[in-house]
């Protein structure tokens, strides 16, 4: 059960960090930084597919 309450507070902690990156890039983009919000958004769409690994392994542990 301890590892199913980490998985679900990493996965909620993961989304937090994926809204401030796109949020950081829309900045990036009105400020006219293009290479700033291309790099930004990587790392946002990094962050979404750990988000999603950690959704998937707290299913696992529920399922169990």
């Amino acid at each position: 059960m301890l590892d199913f309450i980490a998985l679900i507070f990493s996965a909620a902690t993961t989304m937090i960090v994926s809204t401030l990156l796109f949020v950081t890039a829309g900045q990036a983009v009105a400020g006219g930084d293009r290479s700033e919000a291309r790099q930004t958004m990587r790392l946002a769409g990094a962050s979404l597919a750990l988000q999603a690994v950690l959704w998937i392994a707290a299913g696992s542990q529920l399922w169990r």
